[in-house]
């Protein structure tokens, strides 16, 4: 198993694996210096430290549970945020990491959205996560920076990158005493309605 973050990458890596196709080589590390970097590569990194914000635990769904009187709820705890960074890399020419930028920037802003409805701000791509953790990552990208130097020319190294991260809900499933749900009618005057209670 790896961390909440992890699978956040994981999960982008396997998307750009499949949009790009086998002739880019999509990794989830920093390329290795001993080794001749392929024609056209993607690496997707952990940038910085996750940022995790909790919320009054909330049940979200139940399942039977292994003992008479339980079930196994399914908790919603908070939100983590995790720094990406995307790195596209060419070893050709220059007009070969414009293509692959292009391919990659299309990938994203084309993802398929969880979301029925449109959500203001730059969300770009909402993924199912995997790795043994189960909901939606959301990903946000900025556009693409072209590190360009007379030594890249060179070296025949072309890169360019992009920043962004991926928002992902903390889930906790946990086997609990059955929750008592208490519906109480409220009368005011002739007119009554009913409201849900929790207790």
């Amino acid at each position: 198993m790896v961390s909440l973050e992890q699978a956040a990458a994981n999960a982008l890596q396997a998307y750009l694996q499949t949009a790009l196709g086998s002739g880019v080589k999509v990794r989830n590390r920093w390329p290795n210096p001993d080794k001749n970097l392929p024609p056209l590569a993607v690496t997707i990194l952990l940038s910085g430290d996750p940022t995790r914000t909790w919320v009054q635990p909330n049940d979200i769904s139940s399942s039977t549970g292994t003992s008479a009187g339980k079930l196994l709820y399914r908790w919603h705890l908070g939100e983590s945020v995790q720094p990406l960074q995307i790195d596209c890399w060419a070893t050709a020419n220059a007009p070969a990491l414009d293509d692959l930028r292009a391919k990659v920037d299309a990938a994203l802003l084309g993802g398929n959205r969880a979301e029925l409805y449109p959500i203001p701000g730059p969300l770009s791509l909402a993924l199912q996560s995997a790795d043994g953790w189960t909901g939606t990552i959301d990903f946000y990208f900025d556009g693409f920076t072209v590190l360009q130097t007379p030594d890249t020319e060179q070296e025949n190294e072309f890169r360019a990158l992009c920043r962004g991260e991926a928002r992902v809900a903390i889930y906790v499933d946990a086997e609990t005493p059955r929750l008592a749900r208490i519906i109480l009618k409220q009368i005011l005057g002739d007119a009554s309605r009913p409201d849900d209670v929790v207790s």
